[in-house]
């Protein structure tokens, strides 16, 4: 198989959304026939600082109840 039909079947059955929530604070989520999976994205500029994966609905809440505690870039 050609990495075009590869990339093609895979671009199908994965949507990914994206919103930038704050300045330095992205959340991006990945959708497929296996699941979901967020990560959020701390970056400063156009540098990476870190990143958090998350897997459900609790994991997303303790995310953001996290930044909600420690602002970012404040």
């Amino acid at each position: 198989m050609s990495i075009r039909l590869i990339f093609e079947s895979v671009q199908k059955k994965s949507i990914m959304k994206t919103v930038q929530i704050a300045e330095n604070l992205r959340y991006i989520s990945l959708d497929d026939e296996d699941g979901s999976v967020g990560i959020f994205i701390v970056h400063e500029d156009n540098r990476v600082r870190y990143t958090i994966e998350v897997n459900s609905k609790e994991e997303l809440r303790a995310a953001i109840e996290s930044f909600q505690a420690n602002p970012i870039g404040v």
